[in-house]
């Protein structure tokens, strides 16, 4: 469903789409009419040609009519893709993805180029072309649905701006609406002389996909389609069960009610999606939400004052010179509606400071929502096109409007007026109702299983719907995510630390695979797992084997190579000696540096022997074992900075500039007691950690959720330094951890871990520093939104200091 904002930017309305899948659209100074389009001569075979800047677009003929082999119109379909980065004749490559952004009548093209292609490539892998189409009569395909039913663009917007958002907003806004709809639904039959909006039913389009998919050598679908997508999706694994090779589904409509317009059951999670947001907000604290209260009840029913003061007294807007208006009740509610399709860490806290100007009076807030208001006029197509498409999709319907609000009274759903309402009054204007179309039920025993995706507080397209659809398709699985938003995309939050397999990595075939899940690893969560590392196993079981050894020294023997007496910071420190945040770390460590750096010279005290070590005699074997592992995971740690350059799209050296060469390296063991490590990113260095087989370790998510992260045998776990997030200006994340240390009993026993840290050099000047990251990589920081500041390193450190200083303020307490 569509709705349309009553604030105005100076010249244009800015369109909100209530099914849109992919709303992670990045800025960008093109759109889709920049490119031109009429240049490219429709063919059934595909005729690529470079488009914006990193794309290349294609018309795609096909027949108007499928049902009628004598007709011989044909339809021309607007395809973009964002080819992969192997070629197709290397056994790495995925062959096409095709995917759509929702709706129904959303331009897959411009979703495309402004951010969703390359979103989709970070998740399915680099291995794959991306493919966005704008379905027929939309966006660049034609013949166009608004051209066919609007004489004019101009005829066409000011009948967009006079749309009721929420049907339930006065007495007569139903009626209002239900008379518009009478009227629409005349003149577009009127209008429609060649018969153009029998043919924009969703069957046909997806008949449109198998043509494509065939066109491009592929004898089965790969798609993915979330929100509307799913009807799409379902619809085409009913009509070509045994021409389904990978499809998703993500945020499914209840396709019963789809085709009866009726979606009440698709809206019954709204509420439960606006509760995460009293939740949550209660749960921040008032320094993270602008609109906290003393529980979760207060905090709602200071948004119902709010609600019932703006539908008493609309409140004026103004945001310079830029736009003005009124905010309404229904305009109001529509924009919450957006907020709950994306909710945190992106538009809950926006939302949340929203309402905290709001309850002083000032609506200015809310234009962050909003945006600057509709870029193009194919923002204004979007509500044709749905009412099109879905109404043609649909059952015909006579209610009248004492009927529709009497089933609106019957909806237990604070949004039931914007939801259902909505689209089932367009319908009951609608003339255009080809035969034989495609109308349900969904379901086959396909050639290859669906995935099935839900979310579980989902505003617009239920858990419910989900397992229906599931069950519709035997053998189909179901993933549930929990987290509240329309698809589970609208979480940029990580539910797991990714495991990568080194071994892929050292394989052509697998490399880019192994570089597309580094990346995503790199920039939306900040840690890993990485298995099959190139460091002997037994060599760190008996690396492992000397560490309580290592701790159980009588103290003075460890006091003798205590840190305080090495000017490279190495050696012991006792318990308690550690600081975080000013704060007392209570753990026991020592710092050993590499064995082919001279810290100490002949003839000085032992006290000041920068290696730290203990007396041999001590614990014999301890140094030399250590120093070959020292020397393997190195080793990995130079090789693996390659391959995180490769993986941010810069050459292989990309990153070396910045860490020391292997002779400057050091590892740090630490054995914690029975009271928690305090939250920190890594400063500024790359660290593989080994650890005992104790749970503890927590990892935070940018909703500040903590998770935990376990070891795994035969892995290394690796996060990354503050400094490479500084540098690549937020790319990268360095995410916060802490340790729950294991509870004190008499059965209890000490966390062991052995950390490496790969150092930057100390004598960059991160500040200076460009990397060349190409921009469909750059877009994706966009797309997973900004990063929670954290303070063990201060950003503001690298603006002023060399990266030693910064490293030495950090290490003197």
């Amino acid at each position: 469903m569509v709705f349309t904002s009553r604030l105005f930017s100076t010249n244009k309305k800015k369109w909100l789409s209530l099914f849109a899948l992919l709303n992670i659209q990045v800025a960008s100074a093109q759109n889709s009419t920049d490119f031109d389009w009429a240049s490219v001569e429709p063919s059934p075979e595909f005729s690529w040609v470079d488009c914006f800047s990193k794309f290349q677009c294609a018309r795609f003929q096909v027949p108007l009519d499928y049902s009628d082999p004598n007709n011989t119109q044909t339809a021309a379909i607007a395809v973009i893709k964002l080819n992969a980065t192997v070629d197709s004749s290397d056994t790495a490559y995925g062959g096409p993805l095709f995917y759509n952004p929702g709706g129904p009548g959303l331009s897959g093209v411009t979703n495309a180029f402004k951010g969703s292609a390359a979103y989709l490539q970070g998740i399915f892998g680099n291995q794959f072309d991306i493919i966005g189409f704008d379905p027929r009569g939309v966006g660049q395909s034609t013949p166009k649905i608004s051209s066919t039913v609007f004489k004019s663009e101009e005829e066409m917007i000011n009948w967009v701006k006079d749309e009721d958002i929420d049907l339930n907003a006065t007495m007569d806004s139903l009626p209002h609406a239900w008379a518009r709809a009478q009227a629409l639904g005349q003149v577009a039959e009127s209008r429609d002389k060649n018969g153009t909006l029998n043919f924009v039913t969703t069957d046909f389009v997806a008949i449109d996909m198998l043509a494509m998919s065939e066109a491009l050598g592929q004898e089965k679908l790969q798609y993915y389609g979330g929100s509307y997508g799913t009807a799409l999706g379902s619809v085409f694994a009913t009509m070509f069960p045994d021409r389904v090779g990978r499809v998703v589904v993500d945020g499914c409509l209840d396709m019963d009610d789809y085709f009866s317009t009726d979606l009440a059951d698709n809206i019954m999670d709204a509420d439960k999606t606006m509760q995460a947001f009293y939740d949550g907000c209660h749960a921040a604290g008032p320094e993270a939400c602008a609109f906290y209260a003393s529980s979760p009840a207060e905090i709602q029913a200071n948004v119902e004052a709010i609600y019932a003061s703006i539908r008493a007294q609309p409140v004026p807007t103004f945001d310079g010179d830029d736009s003005f208006g009124i905010l309404t009740y229904d305009n109001l509610r529509a924009i919450v509606l957006a907020a709950l399709k994306n909710p945190q860490p992106v538009l809950f806290p926006i939302m949340a400071a929203a309402f905290a100007e709001l309850s002083a009076g000032n609506a200015t807030g809310l234009s962050q929502i909003l945006g600057d208001g509709a870029s193009e006029s194919g923002d204004f197509d979007n509500m044709i096109n749905e009412i099109s498409i879905w109404c043609s999709d649909a059952e015909p319907s006579d209610l009248d409007a004492s009927q529709l609000r009497e089933y609106m009274s019957n909806i237990n759903s604070t949004f039931s007026g914007m939801f259902s309402l909505q689209i089932m009054t367009w319908c009951t204007g609608w003339r255009v109702h080809p035969e034989g179309r495609f109308r349900g039920p969904v379901g086959a025993n396909t050639s290859s299983p669906l995935l099935v995706i839900g979310n579980t507080a989902d505003p617009v397209t239920p858990l419910s719907a989900a397992k229906k659809m599931s069950a519709s398709f035997p053998g189909s699985g179901l993933l549930i995510q929990d987290s509240p938003g329309l698809l589970t995309m609208s979480d940029p939050n990580f539910a797991r630390i990714p495991i990568l397999d080194y071994y892929l990595s050292s394989t052509p075939e697998d490399r880019q695979r192994f570089l597309s899940q580094l990346q995503n690893a790199l920039i939306n969560v900040g840690f890993l797992y990485l298995s099959n590392p190139p460091v002997s196993q037994s060599l760190v079981e008996d690396l492992r084997s000397y560490i309580p050894r290592l701790f159980s020294l009588p103290q003075d023997e460890k006091d003798k190579v205590k840190m305080s007496n090495s000017p490279h910071f190495l050696g012991y420190s006792r318990l308690g000696a550690e600081l975080t945040k000013g704060l007392v770390d209570y753990r026991e460590q020592y710092d050993f540096g590499t064995p082919d750096e001279c810290q100490w010279r002949p003839g000085e005290p032992d006290s000041i022997n920068g290696f730290g070590y203990p007396d041999e005699q001590l614990i014999p074997g301890f140094r030399n074992t250590f120093e070959t592992y020292l020397t393997q995971i190195s080793t990995l740690a130079n090789e693996f900075i390659r391959l995180m350059s490769e993986a941010l799209g810069l050459p292989p050296d990309g990153l070396a500039r910045f860490y020391d060469s292997k002779d400057k390296m050091h590892d740090l063991f630490a054995k914690s007691c029975n009271i928690p490590f305090l939250p920190r990113p890594t400063s500024q260095r790359l660290k593989l950690l080994q650890a005992s087989p104790h749970p503890g370790l927590q990892v935070q998510k940018l909703s500040g959720e903590w998770i935990d992260a376990p070891p795994i045998p035969g892995t290394f776990i690796i996060n990354l330094g503050r400094a490479l997030e500084f540098v690549t200006d937020g790319l990268v994340r360095a995410t916060s951890h802490r340790v729950i240390s294991p509870p004190s009993g008499p059965n209890s026993t000490p966390r062991y871990s052995i950390p490496y840290f790969h150092n930057i050099r100390q004598d960059v000047w991160i500040k200076d520093e460009k990397l060349d990251v190409p921009p469909e990589i750059l877009k994706l920081k966009e797309i997973r939104g900004n990063l929670h500041t954290t303070d063990s390193i201060k950003n503001s450190d690298y603006e002023t200091d060399v990266s030693g200083d910064v490293y030495l303020n950090g290490r003197v307490k």
